[in-house]
């Protein structure tokens, strides 16, 4: 007879909102805040010291121990006894509002913004255009709407990429290659400078320039980095396809090219091309691809999020970089996988466009 089962792994994936919305309820709720500073308690505690309902809160605490974010026990081992709840590692290295290396904002921003957008996908797929408009009526683009300042927009937006700045580009510029010999570097598009600090920590003589909007750059002092902050670090604000750019030895783009058309990419690295010091250089820090597109998963991930929100926006592989890189004038192409979330790719301004092979290089 027919196996009429389905595949755990398929209703797993059918199913796989609902392990996110364990999480993002955590953090909504500061169940994970609450079990930091008081923990362990029981479900019965959390539920009235939060003023929540006793058996939805219970089953939560399970679910997320079921999901390995939470721990749970029983008070000397007796299944019989009321069971206590705390932070796992994770939970409390990641999902904890005071956390260094928190990303709470970005959990909180996948209920504000991520799901409603993810919801047309359908649309996406069948229009090949961002659903931002169509999903919550922008009059423009993002980057249009962060522009202008607004700070019910500005702020959120930039404490989600903060978070994620701190756990992913921050540690694949650090893990990339030696930059040691760099002075005059621009972190174009830097943000909060989560990267600039850090480089500013690893080579003490670089001076770092964050480029990024007038409104991104009056919020970055609302943001804590977790490295000191450097005098060697300055914020200047502009638009980098309009105003000139610092000139630099070294370009940093972290997150930046997957946001935009080729279009507009081919506008940004001709002006960095050309503000780049002979010799200069250029580092990307990107999610990418495997050359054949199987993963990683969170690489798909990433991949969808820009195209849902950004004209053209999309993910990359290393050989789709290079060729990008190539045809813009850079050449000595290197790409330095980090294992985690974000990686590397390194080129050198060239006289002319160049082909070389690509050099890789992994964190055994």
């Amino acid at each position: 007879m027919e196996n009429c089962s389905i595949d755990k792994t398929l209703w797993s994936h059918i199913n796989g909102y609902l392990s996110t919305q364990f999480i993002v309820t955590g953090c909504d709720l500061q169940i994970f805040d609450k079990l930091e500073s008081d923990g362990p308690l029981t479900a019965r505690q959390v539920a009235t010291e939060l003023e929540l309902d006793l058996t939805a809160t219970e089953s939560l605490l399970n679910a997320l121990n079921g999901i390995n974010v939470l721990l749970k026990k029983h008070k000397g081992g007796d299944q019989e006894t009321e069971a206590i709840f705390s932070n796992s590692v994770q939970a409390s290295k990641h999902l904890t509002t005071a956390a260094p290396l928190s990303v709470k904002a970005c959990v909180l921003s996948v209920k504000e913004f991520n799901y409603k957008l993810a919801a047309n996908m359908s649309h996406l797929v069948k229009e090949g255009k961002p659903q931002v408009k169509r999903t919550y009526g922008f009059p423009a683009a993002l980057y249009d709407m962060i522009a202008m300042g607004d700070p019910k927009l500005t702020i959120p937006f930039m404490a989600g990429m903060h978070g994620l700045a701190n756990v992913s580009q921050r540690e694949a510029a650090l893990k990339s290659f030696d930059l040691s010999k760099h002075r005059k570097v621009c972190d174009l598009g830097g943000g909060t400078g989560a990267v600039a600090y850090g480089l500013a920590a690893r080579y003490p003589n670089m001076e770092i320039t964050v480029f990024d909007l007038p409104s991104v750059v009056a919020c970055h002092d609302c943001f804590k980095p977790i490295d000191p902050k450097s005098s060697n670090v300055t914020f200047q604000g502009g638009d980098f396809f309009k105003d000139k750019l610092p000139e630099s030895d070294l370009f940093i783009l972290s997150n930046i090219i997957h946001n935009w058309s080729e279009e507009r990419i081919s506008e940004i690295l001709k002006r960095v091309r050309s503000n780049l010091l002979p010799g200069g250089e250029i580092l990307i820090v990107e999610a990418l691809y495997e050359d054949d597109k199987s993963g990683p998963a969170n690489t798909h991930i990433f991949n969808f999020m820009m195209m849902l929100t950004f004209e053209g926006g999309r993910q990359r592989s290393a050989a789709e970089m290079k060729e990008l890189l190539e045809r813009h004038g850079f050449g000595e192409f290197q790409v330095q996988k980090s294992g985690g979330l974000s990686d590397s790719v390194f080129a050198v301004k060239a006289s002319t466009p160049v082909v070389n092979g690509v050099i890789e290089k992994d964190n055994a």
